[in-house]
């Protein structure tokens, strides 16, 4: 595995937010562990529409809180909308949101808060 160009924090916002939005991409994985007494986790991305086969790790550093729920007779994992932005200087993506709130809701599903975020390419 080869990892190419970190980024962090705002600048995973603004990277997802252009022709590599996350929206009609594939959850590939969840990888939750912990580091130095705080919860970190791992969610890699396949892009769909991009020109190349480009997967991408998300890190989720210092973890606040998550949700995640699956049953087996839905498909894992399409991703057909999405909430992803900053609250509080903290960053939150929900892969299954309510899409009557632009913002944070107690109706979103299939989530995650933190304190720190990173994002690279992922190349096997």
């Amino acid at each position: 595995m080869t990892i190419s160009n970190l980024i962090e924090n705002d600048d995973v916002l603004k990277f997802f937010s252009g022709n590599k939005s996350l929206v009609s991409s594939i959850l590939k994985s969840i990888h939750i562990y912990e580091v130095s007494e705080l919860l970190t986790i791992d969610i890699d991305i396949s892009l769909l529409y991009s020109h190349t086969s480009d997967i991408f790790r998300i890190r989720f550093q210092g973890v606040i809180e998550f949700s995640f729920f699956h049953n087996r007779d839905y498909y894992f994992y399409n991703i057909a909308n999405l909430k992803f932005l900053t609250i509080n200087n903290n960053f939150y993506i929900s892969l299954d949101p309510d899409e009557s709130v632009a913002s944070m809701s107690h109706k979103d599903n299939d989530y995650i808060l933190s304190s720190k975020l990173q994002a690279f390419q992922v190349a096997n």
